[in-house]
This record gives C-alpha cells, structure tokens and sequence, in this order.
C-alpha cells in the first residue's frame, strides 16, 4: 500500500504556513502567514480538520525573506500548542477547546527581545515543568504553562541558527536540551 500524502504539504488558504506544522492527536496544526493556527487531517487527504476553525492568536510569523532576524517556533505539549514570534510575543493555544489556552495570564505575553525559539523547561527528575523560549545569542526565558512566572536561565554557549527557516531546533537527553548551531569563520 502507498500512502499518497507522504511528503506532501497541506494546501492553506490563509496564504502558507510560516510555523509548524506539529503533530496532537494525530492532527497537524500550524501557524499561517495570516497569525492564524490551523488544523489539517493527514488521514483525511490532508484537508482542513472537520469542524475546526482557524483561531487568531495576535502572534504574526516573520517573513521567510529575512531568514537571519524573523521568525516563529510553535512547541505541542500536553494537548497545547505553544507559539512564539519575533516580535517578541507568546501565546497558548488548546487544542481541546480550539481556543486560547483558559488559564493563559495574558494573550499574548511580551517575552524579552529576540527571543521565539521556543523548548521545554524540565526538572532534575526530567518532569517537564514549563516552556522556555530563546533567542539568537540570548539567554533564556522561562515561564511556567500558564504564561506566568519568569525566570531567565543562562545558556550555555551560542544558540544561533536561521529563525525564519525554523533553525530553533532542539533535542532533549534527559535533562539537557541541545541547540542546532551555526559555524561562522
């Protein structure tokens, strides 16, 4: 059996998608050029998700021309999806409800300059505890899942990529959280 939709990309109406796409329950959500998060179906030929309505979270993605200076990070946890811009703003989206996270202490929050590549916050016993966001060069910012509550964290080494083609990749080994980053002669 082939499967069709392998390496294809949902068709969005709200003119592409600049963050994302990241998988919650089986559905892929992303951030479109318009500030929208969206939902398509990749058992369903990728189409818009039945019932789901695009949902504005004031949180605009940068522009893909700018690769070194905009962009935007979404982060799913716990059935939430996390989004970031350059613009410095955060927000919370739920997937469950299909609106902005209840308990989110404010839509959207101001997080300090340059920072929107976005990771999780974990303790020593490796439980996630909250979600950070960082930037180029910058050390990061902490918040616990409820927009409230920061903390800056120091960063080890330099946290450098291309934001615009989401270069704010991260890996998780237990307890640490290990950057991409760029060499530069």
């Amino acid at each position: 059996e082939t499967d069709t939709a392998c390496g294809a990309s949902p068709v969005v109406t709200d003119g592409a998608y600049k963050g994302g796409p990241t998988v919650v329950d089986g559905k892929l959500y992303v951030l479109t050029a318009g500030g929208n998060i969206d939902c398509y179906d990749p058992n369903n030929g990728l189409a818009q998700c039945q019932g789901f309505t695009p949902v504005n979270l004031d949180i605009i993605p940068g522009s893909n021309n700018d690769w070194s200076s905009q962009g935007s990070d979404i982060l799913a946890w716990n059935k939430r999806l996390y989004v970031a811009n350059y613009q410095n703003k955060m927000s919370c989206f739920d997937t469950t409800t299909q609106a902005v996270c209840a308990d989110w202490v404010n839509a959207p929050i101001t997080v300090p300059s340059t920072r929107y590549g976005l990771f999780r916050r974990m303790d020593s016993t490796e439980k996630v505890t909250g979600i950070c966001v960082a930037g180029q060069y910058t050390d990061a910012t902490c918040y616990d899942f409820d927009g409230t509550h920061p903390t800056n964290v120091a960063m080890q080494g330099t946290h450098q990529g291309y934001p615009g083609l989401s270069g704010m990749v991260e890996t998780d080994v237990k307890t640490r959280v290990f950057f991409v980053n760029e060499l530069t002669n």
